[in-house]
């Protein structure tokens, strides 16, 4: 891949993180095979930004993909991973923050610098939260192409607060475009609403009668998440579709969309809480377990009956 990093490299840079999922999991040849396609797919998605304007770095279970100048274009970067990925179990997490340049502590005159930062920390734990097929970005990059390409931001919805195995919450947007068209049927609402006022308005000076008012259409309602309770003793490991969503406790709940999903609860060699659930929008399941020496396995079978699954 191309790793040459910009003369100027600034401290602030947007970085789209490519993860291959449950990549520790998978034989050697697999790892090896996805690890190819994904260099593939980075290297065609890249290959219209300008040498200097873009820095490819690999990680153990991924790519990160820096580029330090148009947030837009970072944007347009993860779009193009997604769309050629199909059904690749590759996740995409998006953020904006800070990166500096290390050169080796054996040879500071050494060019081949490493990045590092928060910046790059954030986007690869966003990723860890990411479905295949949709990508997430933090607040902070939201903001930034809302000042600098404000038509793209409304592809942007609320996907919930998460919090990563470092115990740092992120409020995280998943791009989907049923947000940017419901905006265009909210605004094609206020528009034509618009019209029939100054129609009426023209009606009523010609007829000299007032007209019925033309009721405003009220706005569609944000989706509101879905949110797991945790009360489970001792600490156990928590899974959502797959994906490792941290302990609990520290963690005492999870925001995740409305739908079905799978939920997994694991601590040592005790036999794994699976559970389906289907959430409704704004719906508050609670999940109460304690993992002890000689519980009977119809415990399981009234947990699922009290959840309703």
């Amino acid at each position: 891949m191309d790793n040459h990093a910009p003369s100027a490299l600034p401290r602030q840079a947007s970085i789209v993180f490519i993860r291959i999922q449950d990549f520790a999991r998978r034989p050697v040849g697999e790892q090896a095979e996805l690890r190819d396609r994904l260099e593939h797919l980075v290297t065609e998605a890249t290959s219209l930004l300008p040498a200097d304007g873009r820095i490819v770095l690999d990680a153990l279970d991924g790519t990160a993909i820096v580029i330090p100048q148009r947030p837009e274009l970072a944007l347009d970067v993860a779009a193009a991973v997604q769309k050629s990925a199909a059904d690749l179990p590759f996740s995409i997490g998006i953020n904006y923050g800070a990166i500096k340049a290390v050169s080796s502590a054996t040879d500071p005159d050494d060019t081949d610098a490493t990045l590092v930062g928060d910046g790059l920390d954030t986007a690869r734990a966003v990723a860890e939260f990411a479905k295949p097929g949709r990508y997430l970005s933090t607040r902070t990059f939201r903001e930034v192409l809302k000042n600098r390409a404000p038509d793209k931001v409304h592809a942007f919805g609320p996907s919930g607060t998460f919090t990563d195995l470092r115990l740092r919450t992120h409020e995280l947007f998943v791009h989907d475009a049923r947000f940017a068209r419901r905006r265009r049927l909210k605004l094609f609402a206020y528009g034509t609403f618009g019209v029939a006022v100054i129609i009426s308005l023209g009606l009523i000076a010609r007829m000299a009668r007032p007209d019925p008012p033309v009721p405003i259409p009220p706005p569609p309602e944000p989706i509101q998440p879905a949110i797991l309770v945790f009360d489970i003793k001792p600490p156990a490991e928590v899974m959502l579709d797959g994906v490792v969503k941290g302990k609990t406790p520290p963690m005492t709940q999870l925001e995740t969309s409305p739908g079905t999903h799978t939920l997994r609860i694991t601590h040592g060699k005790f036999p794994p809480i699976v559970l389906e659930m289907d959430l409704d929008e704004g719906e508050r399941a609670t999940i109460k377990h304690v993992f002890a020496a000689g519980q009977k396995r119809s415990f399981l079978e009234k947990l699922r009956k009290n959840l309703g699954v």
